[in-house]
């Protein structure tokens, strides 16, 4: 397959920049020899400073000119000198000012679209220029609030907060979803308050909204209904299950506290901490990792499956984080956090083969069973920025001889970056299947377009929908020239 070659200045630049250290020393001369002296004490300080203690790369140091992946052969998303190419050349673009206008403007011509075919209204749907009502409350409206601002686009943000002052109606008979609403509206009515020095417009309106969701949390057991009436103001289970998903129920702490703190009634953050504990508590969890299931009616934690993907995620995202918003004063929630990571590492971690080649994911497994079952969500892909935040805040949970808390999110970092590398669409499967090489075999590339470059493998129909996926994606953004 053809492709746009660099233009030779740009190349130049890529191979002499600082700006991506992913790159340097890996994109070679035009002759095809590295781009690093001869000398092999540098060589080796290069391949170490790129790779890290333990870590297998992506692309062979000193490697090909050419990015030899499937993606970048099926889809022409490519890295290195081939990152300039396919006419738009936005591989190109090296400057942090140049990138950073880019993605400004992607955010311009986005919310250009969502203003005028579904101004006000949840979603956006492009290919038929209509609008999906999903709560009745401007859910990609609010959601955009403090990325308007931290990008500066004032304007956009001024009519966005015009709407929410005029138009926010939420007394309405409409059930929502505690969960969604709560990280979505809530949450994003609290960043914009707090953004924009705080605008109490958005702060009312947190407010009131928070109010209307309170009678959720008043289930016999205090954990919360999965859904709530705003205008009946009555809990309720979903018509399909009795019961609240553990991310669901527990990942409510960081904008219940700060609505507390905000309006000075520090309760509100109690009612959502004491699911926390309760969870904790309850004596269903092995090693600190929970079944995916709890009963609002008696607080049970129930399930098999042990996880950190679908119904399971945030719970374990939201004790550091929470920690961390309490000023690190909340002790009871490193704990919970702490003793959580230590059993995901001991029961959860795996590597495809033994290090440094094998890539390290997070599997699922039953409860009280030893075999891991080798599927991953893409949604894991959140653990990696939980264990680098905790080392940042000195927090460790690995014993001797263990990694520390940022080697691992290194390592599972690199496998998210593979999921989308090593597909043919460029874009990650939402779930993977990892193969074991511990057992002397080979890494066979026998898989469905190369995929997974023998470390894990997707089930067929999920590859076609990606490639589908793709395609109506780049024809939709006919702006920029992806369409193959």
């Amino acid at each position: 397959m053809s492709r746009t070659p660099c233009k030779a200045e740009l190349c130049r630049k890529w191979q002499g920049t600082t700006a991506n250290p992913l790159w340097r020393g890996r994109l070679g001369s035009a002759k095809g020899k590295p781009d690093v002296d001869s000398n092999p004490t540098q060589e080796a300080a290069v391949k170490e400073e790129q790779a890290g203690p333990g870590l297998t790369p992506a692309v062979n140091q000193g490697g090909p000119v050419e990015d030899d992946s499937v993606r970048c052969r099926m889809s022409g998303i490519c890295e290195g000198l081939d990152a300039c190419g396919r006419g738009d050349e936005l591989g190109c673009i090296i400057d942090a000012a140049e990138r950073q206008q880019k993605v400004r403007e992607g955010m311009q011509w986005a919310w250009k679209g969502y203003r005028a075919y579904a101004w006000g209204e949840d979603e956006l749907l492009p290919h038929s220029h209509q609008s999906h009502r999903w709560f009745g409350l401007g859910l990609t409206l609010i959601d955009s609030l403090d990325t308007l601002h931290i990008m500066g686009l004032e304007e956009e943000l001024r009519e966005a907060r015009e709407w929410v002052g005029r138009n926010l109606i939420l007394d309405q008979d409409t059930t929502v979803n505690l969960f969604e609403t709560t990280i979505r509206i809530l949450g994003g009515l609290l960043s914009a308050f707090y953004l924009t020095g705080g605008d109490r417009v958005f702060l009312y309106k947190a407010v009131e909204l928070g109010m209307r969701m309170t009678p959720a949390f008043h289930s016999p057991s205090g954990i919360p209904w999965s859904d709530v009436n705003l205008q009946t103001l009555k809990g309720a289970s979903p018509t399909w299950t009795d019961s609240s998903s553990l991310s669901e129920a527990t990942s409510l702490t960081l904008e219940y506290f700060t609505l507390g703190s905000a309006m000075g009634h520090p309760d509100l953050g109690k009612l959502a901490r004491e699911v926390v504990a309760k969870i904790g508590n309850s004596g269903q969890c092995e090693q600190g990792v929970c079944p995916t299931w709890v009963h609002p009616q008696s607080g049970g934690v129930h399930g098999d499956k042990l996880s950190l993907g679908s119904r399971g995620d945030s719970y374990y995202e939201y004790l550091l984080k929470h920690w961390v918003l309490t000023g690190k004063k909340d002790h009871a929630l490193l704990k919970q956090y702490t003793k959580s990571m230590k059993g995901i590492r001991k029961l959860l971690l795996v590597r495809t083969s033994p290090a440094p080649e094998g890539l390290l994911y997070v599997a699922e497994k039953q409860r009280r069973r030893p075999k891991q079952d080798p599927k991953m969500d893409h949604l894991v892909c959140f653990l990696p920025g939980v264990f680098a935040l905790g080392h940042l805040h000195g927090v460790s949970t690995g014993g001797r001889n263990e990694p520390d808390d940022l080697e691992i999110a290194k390592q599972l970092m690199l496998t998210c970056y593979e999921m989308y590398r090593r597909m043919p669409t460029g874009l990650s499967p939402e779930i993977v299947f990892f193969v074991q090489h511990d057992r002397g075999d080979d890494h066979p590339k026998q898989h469905h377009m190369d995929i997974g470059g023998g470390d894990f493998v997707v089930k067929l129909q999920v590859s076609i929908d990606l490639q589908q996926n793709r395609q109506s994606l780049c024809c939709f953004c006919s702006k920029s020239q992806c369409c193959l």
